[in-house]
């Protein structure tokens, strides 16, 4: 084969994800499940929340998803040693920095609304472009820095936003729930990295597994002195804790299996809305206007953002072998 017929095939290419041909279908499908199986995990963590700690909602939603993956793996005939990793110290690094993401989020969950939760967890990927060039060595640009700007401003209108327009009769609605909420966005950032990092070397079967091991293990050890067996309907609300997690983060593995971060990411704000009808139909939340106006700042950051790498990909694929 020429030299000009090989950078012919290279460019024409599908590009490849952890053994997987690029799918943009396969990739909007499993994002799609990942996003309800999402909002239902936040459904049944607000009621589990009404009689157990957030550290106790960890230890069941991973513990019962172990359970499942164990059957599962028996039925299907899986060895756990075909599910060991090449990148181990890398495994558990992604797995401790989620669970710390977890544990606020849960804890979040139970003291703010779900639609400043929802606007605050998505500042992740502007973490992203931000400490991206600091961790990565990756160029920042000015399109990162005005998506960063954009999205921090949305985070001052959410939590500010309240008190200027009821002229301070309002408090500022900063408290342990937003830095919990903004703790677990700086959390999920790293753990968005970890993840697209590892799908190139192990399955989503592999990381989930390594994940749910590593939370169960810590969160029985730091909070085995609050655990008590569910009864009754709690159970239910548990049942369906460990389960929509589970597929939540299978399905969000799979989706990133067959597309880059940045096909995926837009799709998963479609989290925002089903959340806000969440709180307003189930919990009875009020939906302020100015909370709604610093939820679009966010999201125009974020579609900054993605419009950003997607023409830093562009002009990749355009450049001169």
């Amino acid at each position: 084969m020429t030299i000009d017929a090989t950078k012919k095939a290279a460019a024409t290419a599908q590009p490849t994800y952890a053994g997987q041909t690029a799918d943009l279908p396969k990739a909007v499908g499993w994002t799609l499940v990942s996003v309800l199986a999402f909002a239902l995990t936040a459904w049944a963590g607000r009621e589990c929340g009404k009689h157990m700690t957030a550290m106790n909602m960890v230890f069941y939603r991973n513990f019962i998803s172990l359970i499942i993956l164990l059957v599962a793996f028996w039925w299907l005939g899986i060895s756990l040693r075909s599910l060991w990793t090449r990148r181990p110290w890398m495994q558990w690094g992604r797995a401790l920095v989620h669970f710390a993401g977890q544990w606020s989020w849960m804890t979040a969950l139970l003291l703010i609304p779900l639609i400043e939760l929802i606007s605050l967890e998505f500042t992740f990927p502007l973490w992203v472009a931000l400490l991206a060039p600091f961790l990565l060595g990756e160029q920042l640009t000015k399109p990162r820095v005005f998506a960063a700007v954009m999205g921090f401003a949305g985070v001052i209108v959410i939590i500010l936003g309240p008190t200027l327009i009821s002229g301070g009769k309002v408090a500022p609605s900063f408290n342990l729930g937003t830095a919990m909420a903004l703790s677990c966005a700086v959390f999920f950032c790293f753990n968005m990295i970890g993840t697209r990092y590892l799908t190139r070397y192990d399955s989503a079967l592999t990381i989930l597994m390594f994940m749910v091991v590593n939370h169960s293990v810590m969160a029985f050890v730091l909070g085995y002195q609050t655990i008590k067996w569910p009864q009754g309907s709690v159970g239910l609300w548990v049942m369906m804790l460990g389960v929509c997690s589970l597929v939540a983060h299978f399905a969000l593995a799979k989706a990133l299996m067959y597309a880059d971060t940045v096909v995926v990411a837009p799709l998963d704000f479609l989290r925002i809305p089903l959340m806000v009808t969440l709180g307003v139909v189930v919990y009875k939340e009020t939906l302020q206007p100015i909370v709604l106006v610093g939820t679009l700042f966010v999201l125009a950051g974020n579609g900054v953002n993605i419009w950003q790498e997607r023409q830093r990909k562009l002009a990749f694929k355009a450049a001169p072998a």
